[in-house]
């Protein structure tokens, strides 16, 4: 798990919003984090919240991601729990590293259409077979997400 922290002049207790991370390049969203949930960790003297998040999150190297956090993320406790504002898109911007980290883990997955779809693309030429496989293995990178030379179908 990576972490990333928000500092608070003012103790805070959490509250409601999320703290959501995009990738900048297209906008996609990566995690959604509630305050609610578990990956949500507030220090004993409510000047720090500390958010766990997947390593893959941040997985393709040389990207940009952005963090934006909601209203109502976090109450000021010595306001009447008064609602805290959030931080807005493209404000707070992170850049992954630039270089590969390599693993030797490989992840063997199985993808099997379903019947209709399987007649489908039975009929289909094999020029059109491929353009299937290519359209599919695009959908699995923006969903994964993980990085195109990554990822091979066969």
């Amino acid at each position: 798990m990576t972490k990333i922290s928000i500092y608070f002049v003012s103790p805070v207790s959490l509250s409601t919003g999320n703290v959501t991370i995009y990738k900048a390049s297209n906008h996609s969203i990566r995690p959604r984090i509630s305050a609610t949930s578990e990956f949500c960790k507030l220090s004993n003297d409510g000047h720090v919240v500390n958010i766990s998040i997947i390593n893959s999150t941040f997985n393709e190297y040389g990207e940009k991601y952005y963090v934006k956090m909601d209203n109502n993320f976090a109450k000021v406790r010595e306001y009447n729990n008064d609602p805290l504002r959030g931080i807005e898109s493209e404000v707070w911007i992170l850049k992954s590293e630039s270089r590969v980290k390599r693993t030797d883990e490989d992840v063997t997955g199985l993808i099997q259409l379903t019947p209709d779809v399987s007649k489908k693309f039975n009929n289909f030429s094999k020029a059109d077979q491929l353009n299937y496989f290519d359209a599919l293995k695009q959908e699995l990178i923006n969903k994964v997400p993980v990085q195109n030379s990554n990822l091979t179908l066969g």
